[in-house]
Formats: C-alpha cells, structure tokens, sequence
C-alpha cells in the first residue's frame, strides 16, 4: 500500500500503469489535485486509486481495458436494482472510458472468523443474501452461450499432460474417473455470477449490518457449482448451503452438493496446475479420497432434474 497525495505523483512513481491511472485521474477531477490517496496491492487485471470517498479501477495492461468497462457497464445496470444487499454506484467515468470511480463503502472485509462472531441469524441472514444477490445478477444478464460445466479445453489440457500425469501417480485413476464424469455432462446455459466470493469481496459494516459486494468484474458466464464452491472453500458448507438455498428459492435452479464437490476438485486441479504448479502433487494427493468418494455417491444418484436458466423475475 502507499500512501500519496495526488500533486506528489510525478516525483514519486508507484508501478507501472499506476502513476498513468492517477495522472488520468486528475486530468478528469482537477479538484483532487491536493487530495490524498492510496494505493492497494494490485489486482491480475486492474490497478485501483482509493480516496476518501472514491474508488477508481484502472486496467493494468491494454488487453484488460474491456473487462473493466464490462465491470462499470454492469454496475450501471444494477443502480437502483434490489439486490438483496448494497453494491457501489458508479460515480465517474472517464470520457476516453479509460477508467470509472464508484462509492467507496464504509463496510470492511467479512473474514470467516468476523462472520462466526455475529449472532447465528445474522449469520444466516448474510448468507441467504449472498444467495439472493447472485440469483438476481443472473436473472438480470443474459445467460452465456451454452457450455459444459467444465470446459472441454481445460480437461483436455490436464488429462493430456503426460508429465502432470505422472507426477500424479495413483491419484491419474481419480482425474481420470473426473475427465470420464465432465466428458458426460450436457452443454448448459451458463449464467452471469459472481466469480469470486471471498471475503476480500465481501463486506460489512458491524454497526449498521450492511452487507455489500464489490469486484463485480468477476461476475462471468459460469456454472453456479463455480460460485458457491468459492463460497464455500472461504465460508465453510454450512453458509455456502444456505446460501445455494436461497438462490435456488429465488432462481428455480438446483445445485446438487456432490455436484460442487466433484466441480471444486477439478477446478482446484486445473487453477493450481495453471497458476502454482508446485502446489498441485500435495494438495492433489490430499484431496483425492474426498474427490473419489464424492464420484462414488454421484454414480448412485439419477440425473438431476432442473431448470438450468434462472426464472425472470416476472414470474417470481
């Protein structure tokens, strides 16, 4: 993090893109020019400038100027929308479309530890909101094209890695059985949600109870397994179930558990693979037995019967 004021940034360079961001920044509200401000960690796609009561998202590179007007385009869209809990109104955007500033919120980041201090039916209530919340951002962005669950390219890129393969050991019988399961699942209409349900982007102000969500730019075409499985890995199952039941309430899509079991342990494959292939042997190996027995119990039950396109709100 550092700490600036907005007419110290030409002597003081930050990182690349930052000092560009904030030099925009002035140029669009001169009035900022002795304002103080300050910088978080960055993000893999964009460089955020925080103020007192604004916060600005840059791109960090070209290539990811699109996804950040996407972002401030679905913001937009939700102002003044009921959505089960606060998300920041758009305040700015740049007349080149370069960067946008929203609200900056006065709840701070729900930890899962803050989250088990509270009275259990805050608890609950902050799930079912959370639930809530990703069922209307579905109903209120066109669905994705058509996809299956985990996508055909992904599988292929981890079940063809000869190395990872052997690496792997006598966890291959396991992502084998995995690729099998994925490579059977129809194509589905994916829907627009949160991606990212950690409690970085989660937030709550102890005195007045507000719940908001932020990072909206997460929010992609994506299977529900994806979203609440992120919930549930930062929540732990008991919120993450309360929450898959008040976005099944609301949307009329059903999310089996085993299916979010047997989703995670791909996906973790997959991410780490990607992202930390250092990590993937341990935490494969861990995860393993659980990932198995999630396939055995899939392997019992019938296909799921549901609607895989959340209902418009007309009809709620």
């Amino acid at each position: 993090m550092y700490l600036n004021s907005f007419n110290k940034v030409a002597t003081q360079p930050l990182y690349p893109g930052a000092n560009h961001l904030i030099t925009r920044i002035l140029q669009e509200k001169p009035k900022l020019h002795r304002r103080g401000f300050f910088v978080p960690a960055r993000g893999r796609s964009a460089i955020t400038v925080m103020t007192e009561d604004e916060v600005f998202k840059g791109p960090r590179q070209p290539g990811d100027a699109m996804a950040l007007q996407a972002e401030c385009a679905l913001l937009q869209s939700l102002a003044g929308e009921d959505m089960g809990l606060v998300v920041p109104q758009i305040i700015t955007v740049a007349k080149d479309g370069s960067f946008f500033g929203m609200e900056r919120l006065r709840a701070t980041e729900l930890t899962d530890a803050r989250l088990r201090q509270l009275a259990p039916e805050e608890q609950d209530r902050i799930a079912r909101a959370i639930g809530t919340f990703n069922a209307r951002l579905a109903s209120r962005v066109p669905t994705a094209p058509a996809a299956n669950i985990v996508t055909r390219a992904s599988v292929a890129a981890v079940a063809e890695n000869d190395t990872l393969c052997y690496e792997l050991g006598g966890a291959v019988a396991v992502l084998d059985r995995l690729v099998a399961y994925y490579r059977q699942q129809p194509e589905r209409p994916l829907m627009v949600l949160h991606d990212d349900l950690h409690p970085g982007n989660i937030l709550y102000d102890d005195a007045t109870g507000e719940l908001a969500i932020i990072d909206l730019g997460a929010g992609r075409g994506l299977p529900p397994e994806h979203s609440f499985g992120i919930l549930r890995s930062s929540y732990g199952v008991d919120i993450a179930d309360k929450a898959m039941a008040a976005f099944m309430a609301e949307s009329g899509v059903t999310i089996r558990g085993v299916d979010l079991d047997i989703y995670a342990g791909l996906q973790t494959l997959i991410s780490l693979w990607q992202y930390e292939p250092q990590e993937v042997y341990g935490v494969w190996a861990i995860a393993c037995p659980s990932i198995e027995a999630a396939l055995d119990r899939v392997a019992q039950l019938p296909p799921p019967r549901q609607s895989t396109t959340p209902r418009p709100l007309a009809t709620r």
